[in-house]
């Protein structure tokens, strides 16, 4: 339980956690700000939960299109890609291994929204779903995707139950992770062997680094689901040279911010290889390092492109930092 309201102000920092094999609550991790009428959901072992409202006694509710996960190795939050509008009393779950959000009050436009949105944290993007039929305000949600109940635009209660058809898997998949047998039967005090295949066939040196999943063991019984942690190094071709860096960006007023999602194109010898940067502004991604220096164009919306001659190092690393001005 994250958040809430009390008699007073709608919005805490406070997190209660509930141990169904004690029948017992305990205080977590704080939430890093305080808030009320979030959508949380857990996605593969990870808890997230985006958007919500602060209103302090008297004042105006303020929305946040802040999105959080919940770290499992050290049970801290941090901040991944903002929300694509700032509402609260959203209705969400999640299904596919993806946080679902939809409907709200948008507070930015003043008005309850339809619109409904999936965050995937595989590529920590978001991206539009088909809208609910009318906008909606505190309804109840359940993978499938179902969404149930709630108030429109005059308060009125609403008996409907409205269904995205699809979205009805407990976790997500990746396309480099296999196993042997999708479902099987373990006998009392019995083990099975499953095999896993790991399969870089369809990467590129694009996506040379770690990527990590989890093989996740559901069962029909009252015990929960078991996350087995699985990691795939992806090793370039011989000759190859890495590129890291991360890109600011200037506003007109003079400050400087990490740019997410800003793209970085490295011309090379063997063509253009296209890489993005992370919530954090960083980015990596490798080029042959034959034939001199690679040029290397980053641009973003709503800033002016930088260019840069590159020389990068076999088998190593070169780091370049761009910092883009507002246009």
């Amino acid at each position: 339980m994250i958040g809430g309201c009390d008699r007073i102000n709608c919005g805490s920092a406070d997190v209660q956690v509930y141990d169904p094999a004690t029948d017992t609550w305990s205080a977590g991790k704080p939430y890093p700000e305080p808030i009320s009428y979030p959508v949380c959901g857990v996605a593969d072992g990870v808890a997230y939960c985006a958007g919500g409202a602060y209103e302090p006694d008297g004042h105006a509710p303020q929305a946040t299109d802040h999105t959080y996960a919940l770290d499992r190795a050290n049970g801290t939050w941090h901040r991944v890609a903002d929300a694509p509008a700032d509402v609260w009393g959203a209705t969400g779950t999640a299904a596919d291994g993806q946080l679902l959000v939809a409907g709200g009050f948008e507070v930015s436009a003043g008005a309850l929204t339809n619109e409904a949105h999936a965050y995937d944290p595989s590529t920590d993007t978001w991206s539009a779903l088909p809208n609910l039929a009318e906008p909606v305000l505190g309804a109840q949600s359940a993978p499938g995707w179902f969404a149930i109940g709630g108030m429109d635009a005059y308060s009125v209660p609403q008996p409907a139950v409205r269904e995205l058809p699809g979205w009805d898997q407990a976790h997500g998949d990746v396309s480099w992770l296999a196993e042997s047998a999708g479902k099987l039967t373990v006998e009392a005090h019995g083990s099975a062997r499953i095999r896993l295949t790991l399969d870089a066939g369809a990467m590129t040196a694009a996506d040379a680094g770690a990527h990590r999943a989890a093989l996740v063991v559901d069962t029909d019984t009252p015990y929960g689901a078991v996350s087995l942690p699985v990691a795939m190094t992806v090793v370039p071709p011989a000759g190859w040279g890495r590129l890291t860096g991360t890109v600011t960006g200037t506003t007109p007023a003079g400050e400087a911010a990490p740019l997410s999602g800003a793209t970085i194109d490295i011309d090379g010898p063997d063509g253009t290889l296209t890489a993005t940067t992370a919530q954090d502004g960083t980015y990596s991604a490798w080029s042959p390092a034959k034939g001199g220096p690679v040029r290397v164009v980053v641009s973003a919306d709503g800033y002016r492109s930088a260019t840069r001659s590159i020389r990068l190092v076999k088998g190593g690393t070169v780091t370049s930092d761009f910092r883009l001005r507002a246009r």
